[in-house]
Order: C-alpha cells, then structure tokens, then sequence
C-alpha cells in the first residue's frame, strides 16, 4: 500500500470517481484539495468538510504546486493544465491506479476493454461467477468507482475499464485481462489518431498473467506475445480455442460444441463474441464450462443495448443508445435479420469520428430510412441522398410513427455520443423508451 502522508494532493473533477478519491483520502486522515471547471458539480454537496475546492475553472497555482494530481477519466489529460504538470514532473494518475496499489497482492482482478461490448461482457461474467459461487466486486466504466470495491472482501474483482482509465494507470496486475474490439471512438481526445486510442487499450495486457486475444484482430494482440511469463487464451469467428462456428452456428471450444446460437436469447455476432471471451475469463477463474453455458442460454442482456421496448401495429421498436460509435451501430443494423425497412435514428456528438464506414454500409440499402437529430445532424444527413434531418430525438420519433408501417423496425442505434441533448446514453435511452410507449399508447 502506498504512502500519501505529506503530499499535495489535487483531484481533478468532481463525478462520481472524485468524490470516490476524496472518501478514500479522508479515510486515511488526508485532505485533498479538488478541482471541477463546471460552476456548480452535482455532487459539490456530498463533499465532506475541510476540503478545499476550486470551481468554475482551473486553478494553475493548485495544479502547479501539487506533488500528486488524481484525474477523474472524464478530463482530457491533453488539456493546457495537465500538460503543464506533466511538464514538471508531476505524478498524474487515476482512480484504478489508487486501486491497484491498495488491493493485496494474492487478489484476482479480471480486466476488460474494448470499444463495444464492455458492459456485457463484465455483466455476464458477473452473473457466471456468481452462479459459480463465487463473491465477486464489479466496478470501473460501470457501477461502482473502484475505490468503494476496497470496502469488501471479495474473491475475484471484475473491473470494466476505458481508454481514459487505462491512460493513468501504471500498476494494474490483472489475473485475466482482455481487449474485446477496437474501433474509432473518442477521437476528439486523441489529436494523433487511433494508433494512440489502441496503445491506451495495450496497457491493459502490460502485467498481466493472462493474455483473453481476439484472433480475428491483431492490432489488439498484446505487444510482448512472446513472454514466457504469461499464458493466453483465444477467441474468433471460426478460429481460435473459444470460437464461432458460422457454418453450424454453433459455440465451441477446440471444435467441440458448448451451445448451439439458437439457444441463445439474444442474437448478433457481435453478442456471441462477447460471449466467447465471457467463456475465456471464466475459465481462468476456473468455473466449469457447464455452469457457463447455463447462465449465457438464459442472459437477455442489458437495458439500452438493442432492447426491444414496443410492438405495435406491426412496428418494432428498438432501443439501442447504447450504441456511441459507428462499429456498434452497424452491428446493430446487422443483427435484424427481418424488416420490411428500418427506421435508423442517427443523431449526437460524433466526437470527431469517420462517417465513411456507415455511408459505405447503408447508401445503397433502400430498405434503410435514416433520421438525424442533434448536434452533427446535418453531416449524418448527407449519409443518404433521402435522409430526414430534424433538430431532436422527438421530432425524429414523431416523423417516423407517420412513415412507418407493418413489418418495420425502429431503431435508436445513434453512432453518437448523448452529451449535446441528454446526460448520458441511459437517459436517452430512457426518454425514447418513454416517448415510445406514450405516443404508441
């Protein structure tokens, strides 16, 4: 455990994982000083007395005197202030650093990544491993900030971590670690492109035991594969030790068949890939492959993720705000095997991201029908010669129940960021959840 008696402690930003970082400095009888730009933060009120805060705006002198900076994952480091401290030498880490350096040595920690498909993965291995038995603490880029799993004793710990968490980390020794995909997202905070995106997933693999690769992508293959210190386990599309078998639809492991996908509650690829690495991870905290394949044949997934919240009158509707990226929202669109045509509500922030690939996907699909809403709504409008560009998500909604007829789809799959109109991808979701059922009622 690391020792912050007589350091000058700054924590940058004020969400749920600061006020996490100023309760675990004040249990060991240190008062941080924290920083948020915002005017008024949500939580200002949960801050204990004796803290010193600075709100509104940077604070240079703070940031500049410091010995240790604690950033929130939501503050690009790339920002003037934090390149200055990075200038003088001053240690910048985050909350899974923090972590990492408190947790004892003989704990297993589990790590996963990956620009889609995170949340289902760590859910799902949560749920095996507690079908199995076994105490089990989930925290990170969902849930709870990691700091609060120190509270407990726990057998295995299984932290959903991003780009923006792995970047201040240094230490993290994971049992188990793996980077599920990589595609283009966040590239407004990464100025020099994905080749820097990718080598912040990488870290993930850096200390750990063993290596969960994704076959089928060898940008994201650990970067020392040929260490003797580690072991690894595979995943692919009809390849690798856990595979998809597309001729047969069919899970396997070393070819022999676990689960036939038609005994799988929710479809796509995509979701039996995240499956095929839960099956990974599991077997390193050795659990039985049979209590496994029982908890995925009865998984049906979590809210926002191609959810279907409505049926009416034929139509099909289809929350999936989860989707913030371009790959997500094409293997949104793949995973509908019938439609008449699909209503695709596109519409956000980007974040900087290509369009190309989903111009290249649905332009030449007649039996795709795109709306565009929010902030970039006018460059996702030129995705499709006949695209419908409106300023919200409600007018979007109300244009389609005009449109659509028996047999079609509605899906909120955005390929954006939510911050320009809603707080986060859930209230999205659940302000078109909620539209839905009114007007369809």
């Amino acid at each position: 455990m690391a020792n912050y008696l007589g350091k000058k402690i700054v924590i940058v930003g004020l969400g749920k994982t600061g006020l996490s970082c100023v309760n675990f400095f004040i249990s060991k009888k240190i008062f941080p000083k924290v920083i948020d730009t915002h005017n008024s933060p949500t939580l200002k009120s949960f801050i204990p007395k004796g803290i010193s805060c600075h709100f509104g705006s940077w604070n240079q002198e703070w940031i500049i005197s410091s010995d240790l900076i604690i950033l929130s994952p939501g503050v690009d480091r790339f920002q003037t202030e934090i390149q200055l401290a990075y200038k003088k030498g001053i240690e910048i880490i985050g909350d899974v650093e923090l972590f990492c350096r408190e947790l004892k040595k003989d704990k297993k920690i589990i790590s996963i990544t990956g620009s889609n498909g995170k949340s289902t993965t760590t859910c799902l291995l949560m749920e095996i491993a507690r079908k199995a038995g076994l105490k089990v603490g989930v925290g990170g880029n969902i849930g709870n900030p990691v700091l609060d799993l120190l509270r407990y004793d726990y057998d295995v710990y299984i932290l959903e971590l991003s780009s923006f968490q792995l970047e201040t980390t240094n230490t993290l020794q994971s049992y188990g670690a793996v980077i599920l995909n990589v595609s283009e997202n966040h590239m407004d905070r990464y100025p020099l492109g994905m080749d820097q995106y990718i080598s912040a997933k990488l870290k993930i693999y850096e200390f750990a035991k063993i290596c969960v690769v994704n076959v089928m992508d060898s940008t994201i293959w650990p970067i020392h594969r040929e260490s003797h210190n580690r072991d690894y386990l595979s995943f692919g599309m009809n390849s690798g030790i856990y595979s998809l078998n597309t001729r047969k639809n069919i899970i396997q492991r070393y070819g022999e068949t676990l689960i036939h996908t038609k005994s799988i509650k929710i479809s796509g690829t995509h979701n039996y890939f995240n499956f095929l690495a839960a099956l990974c991870l599991a077997e390193i905290i050795n659990i039985p492959i049979r209590t496994s394949i029982s908890v995925i044949s009865k998984y049906r997934g979590l809210p926002h993720r191609l959810q279907v919240i409505h049926k009416k009158d034929g139509v099909t509707w289809i929350n999936d705000s989860k989707s913030t990226n371009i790959n997500s929202t094409i293997a949104a669109i793949k995973s509908i095997e019938k439609a008449r045509k699909i209503h695709l509500l596109l519409g956000g922030d980007r974040k900087m991201s290509k369009l190309s690939p989903l111009k290249r996907f649905i332009c030449f699909r007649e039996d795709i029908q795109i709306y565009c809403f929010g902030k970039d709504k006018l460059k996702f409008g030129k995705l499709k010669d006949n695209s419908i560009v409106l300023d919200t998500l409600k007018q979007c909604v109300l244009k389609v129940l005009e449109i659509s007829k028996n047999g079609d789809v509605v899906l909120l799959s955005p390929a954006c960021s939510s911050l320009d109109q809603f707080l986060n991808f859930e209230h999205r979701g659940e302000i078109f959840t909620k539209m839905v059922k009114n007007f369809c009622s």
